[in-house]
């Protein structure tokens, strides 16, 4: 609707002078008496013209405006593009054996990441409480994930061990381990300050 509105108004205010004109020139065939004399006619026409092309001028400015605003948004978005960081998580078998399981926490942006911060929930969307989810609890066991990390570089990887499955079929003999299930939410800022965040959800 937006994009039609200023097209409406343009034929709008060509329309209206063109009609009066018209009303003018028609009219002194179909009157009686001439109303209006040439001088008079003359300064109806100007009028009109000059509020057609104020008008015109105006609508003309916003768009304009409205463009360079678009453009420098676009210019900004470009810039901040060429630094943002993108931190990925993933869970990911041991080179030495299948059965171990390593976490990997990588920046995948063209920029540092900094203030890395996990925050790990459950189906219902409640921030999962220690004890809840045994790998929740041994990925928190983990200083990068329980005190955050500060700066994580382009391209670097950070990688733990996190469990074995023998040593976890034993600790959750009461738990279906593919049963397992949460959503991590790591938030991080770019150099300059900007805010970003990613949702990762895990399902085994």
């Amino acid at each position: 609707m937006k994009s039609i509105q200023p097209l409406f108004i343009i034929i709008l205010s060509v329309i209206a002078p063109s009609l009066f004109l018209a009303g003018v020139v028609f009219g002194h065939y179909f009157s009686e008496s001439q109303v209006l004399i040439a001088d008079s006619i003359s300064s109806w026409v100007s009028a009109v013209a000059t509020v057609a092309i104020a008008i015109l001028t105006f609508i003309l400015a916003k768009e304009t405006w409205h463009l360079r605003e678009a453009q420098i948004s676009q210019l900004e978005e470009l810039k901040r593009e060429n630094f943002r960081p993108n931190i990925g998580f993933q869970l990911e078998p041991n080179p030495v054996s299948m059965q171990f399981m390593d976490v990997q926490v990588n920046n995948l942006g063209k920029g540092i990441a900094k203030k890395v911060k996990f925050s790990f929930y459950g189906k219902d969307g409640l921030e999962i409480s220690d004890g809840e989810n045994i790998i929740v609890d041994k990925i928190l066991s983990l200083s990068m994930f329980n005190k955050g990390i500060e700066s994580i570089g382009i391209g670097q990887k950070l990688s733990s061990f996190l469990f074995s499955f023998i040593d976890l079929e034993r600790e959750t003999e009461a738990v279906n381990i593919f049963d397992i299930y949460f959503d991590l939410k790591i938030t991080f800022e770019d150099i300059k300050g900007n805010k970003y965040e990613n949702i990762f959800a895990v399902d085994f």
